[in-house]
């Protein structure tokens, strides 16, 4: 940010990817652990129940997470049949072992020198998005910062947005570990209210400068490819063979 003419002005140095990594990964990390609690009572969920599950882990996660949030959370799952309420079975978590499963599955901290864990498991994949193998967001912020040259040299202030910032132990994790590697205090601008709000605001005003004019700021599309590969088999008129 500089000042000119008593005008502040904003110069955009540096973009990153968009790591598609965020509350819904984070859901379901809670949800993989809590199943985990329900298969230590003898419990299997079945596909209708475990969607049930994700969203009762993100109500929680809210929850706990949350300024002045509960210390526990019971999470439960309705039954099916005609034991629809009889059937419900429930587990408790509390706010400690939520924040250290996302902390550290999400926000670990690390050096400067870390760098994103990418999987080698196939050649190939799927049309769809370009979602990221790692989940360790503080992993992508160092090699981002590393990439263009960001030293100790650098002021950083951080601007956060997303509700999940809401829980003070995820902002002053991400906090602690960009200050470490920068060897000074990271001041947060903004506010709580922001958080929530960040995107819905930016989608308002995105459509005032689309409808009258301003500066607006272009992003790439993601793009995928994929490899049809055609099955063995028979050859029938009339009937092809499969694509997948």
């Amino acid at each position: 940010v500089e000042e000119q003419d008593g005008e502040l002005s904003l110069n955009r140095l540096a973009v990153g990817n968009h790591l598609l990594v965020g509350g819904d990964n984070m859901d379901l990390a809670l949800a993989h652990f809590v199943a985990k609690r329900f298969e230590e009572q003898s419990i299997r969920l079945n596909p209708w129940q475990s969607v049930s599950l994700w969203h009762s882990c993100r109500k929680a996660k809210e929850s706990l997470l949350s300024a002045g949030g509960p210390e526990r959370e019971t999470i439960s799952v309705l039954g099916r049949g005609s034991k629809l309420i009889g059937g419900t079975v429930s587990v408790e978590v509390d706010r400690k072992e939520v924040q250290e499963l996302l902390l550290n599955g999400f926000f670990p901290l690390c050096g400067f020198d870390a760098t994103p864990q990418r999987s080698t498991q196939a050649g190939f994949q799927e049309l769809g998005l370009p979602f990221e193998t790692d989940t360790a967001i503080t992993h992508h912020v160092a090699a981002f910062l590393r990439r263009n040259e960001v030293d100790s040299s650098c002021p950083v202030r951080l601007l956060l947005n997303g509700g999940v910032f809401g829980s003070d132990a995820l902002r002053e994790r991400l906090r602690a570990a960009i200050g470490a590697w920068l060897e000074q205090p990271i001041e947060l601008l903004g506010s709580e209210y922001a958080l929530d709000f960040a995107v819905a605001c930016g989608a308002a005003y995105y459509g005032f400068t689309k409808r009258s004019g301003g500066v607006r700021i272009r992003g790439g599309t993601a793009r995928s490819y994929y490899v049809g590969i055609e099955s063995a088999g028979l050859a029938v008129p009339g009937m092809p063979r499969p694509v997948q």
